[in-house]
């Protein structure tokens, strides 16, 4: 039975019903001349909408106090308000740009062409207008959801993890951070994902997370920093996995 799961992310409902990428996700941080983006709004939602986005929303976090949001560094880099398209959705404030795909039941990942033509074109237009000054961080995250495939299991994957010498096999949750040249990365792997359905049935995935991301020395900032992110996920991602895991996943 294809069990299904009503997902609520930011503005976007989908169904988390296939295997695969259920989110990726770039987000881009830093300072600029501006401290009201609603001065903007007018130049950004011009921008923008010359590349297909429309609905702008304004967020919740606009009715937050300043004064809170000033003391809570959680809230600082937070985007107030976001545009959509077809496939992608943006979210924006004077501190951080994100850019995220539009994944549905219905509606898969673009593939990692489209994925950086589309934010090329994004950061092209929008970061001019912003007046960026300087560059804190760049970062990448994608997430896969996996059904009835045990990602612990020796079969599936390269990872061996140990407690008090025995193997993990099931219902774990593990996380681990590393390093490659000048990014950093954090991976986190479960095989005991467990989602209820909408027809109140329980369904059992594993998930590979993977962020990737700089946070020093990002001057001046170029596509590089991007798909050196995308490069050390793709990689890590290949590299926990056997080919009997990609082989299940082509069925």
């Amino acid at each position: 039975m294809n069990i299904q799961k009503l997902i609520k992310t930011n503005t976007i409902d989908f169904k988390l019903s296939a295997n695969g990428i259920i989110d990726a996700i770039f987000e881009i941080r830093f300072s600029t001349e501006h401290k009201n983006f609603e001065l903007l709004l007018g130049e950004f939602i011009k921008e923008t909408s010359t590349l297909g986005y429309q609905n702008l929303t304004r967020l919740a976090i606009n009715d937050i106090p300043d004064i809170i949001i000033q003391s809570n560094p959680d809230l600082l880099n937070k985007p107030r308000w976001t545009v959509e398209n077809e496939d992608y959705l943006l979210q924006v404030w004077t501190s951080v740009l994100i850019f995220s795909s539009k994944i549905t039941s219905e509606k898969k990942y673009t593939g990692w062409e489209q994925y950086l033509e589309n934010l090329q074109k994004v950061v092209e237009k929008i970061i001019p207008i912003l007046r960026v000054i300087n560059y804190s961080r760049v970062w990448m995250r994608y997430i896969n959801f996996f059904k009835d495939l045990d990602i612990l299991n020796a079969k599936y994957s390269r990872l061996h993890i140990n407690f008090d010498n025995e193997v993990v096999e099931w219902e774990h949750y593990m996380q681990t951070k590393f390093e490659r040249d000048n990014h950093k990365a954090v991976l986190s792997v479960s095989n005991s994902v467990t989602i209820n359905s909408w027809i109140h049935e329980w369904a059992k995935w594993s998930m590979i997370d993977i962020d990737a991301y700089i946070d020093e020395n990002i001057q001046p900032f170029t596509v590089k920093y991007i798909e050196d992110c995308h490069s050390l996920i793709k990689d890590t991602f290949f590299s926990i996995t056997t080919d009997s895991f990609l082989e299940e996943l082509k069925k």
